[in-house]
């Protein structure tokens, strides 16, 4: 495998990014034995960073896909993933920060055969202390 990651600390404007390309472990269906595939996948984030009256905000986009085996589950099946997500974290004092995101997703469901995509929306909010 073979995987390179990037980062630009958003100064007001930032980019970040992975990917990974190479082979591993994915169930062959037909063949219904675990063997050697190929897999690619990765991400990019785009995200403006302002200081605003109530606090550092960043708004963000995220774009993320894989294609490969999901070598984390029982016999690696096939894992497809789209997924683009858009938040913004409001820090709003040096030790809380808040996120809230919203993701759309078509993935690949491996918890159980048979592995069904599926397409769903996910809200998501954070709140985070750094200490």
């Amino acid at each position: 495998r073979v995987a390179a990651h990037f980062i630009i600390y958003p100064q007001p404007f930032g980019l970040q990014g992975e990917w990974t390309v190479g082979k591993g472990p994915e169930l062959d269906l037909g063949q219904r034995q675990v063997q050697v595939q190929s897999l690619s996948g990765g991400y990019l984030q785009a995200m403006y960073r302002t200081a605003s009256p109530v606090g550092m905000l960043t708004p963000y986009v995220k774009y993320q896909t894989y294609d490969g085996g999901a070598k984390f589950d029982t016999n690696a099946p096939h894992f497809d993933v789209e997924e683009l997500e858009a938040g913004l974290e409001w820090q709003f004092r040096p030790e809380l920060e808040l996120t809230l995101a919203y993701s759309h997703m078509d993935r690949t469901n491996v918890t159980s055969a048979p592995y069904r995509t599926v397409d769903g929306d996910l809200l998501r909010m954070q709140l985070q202390w750094n200490y």
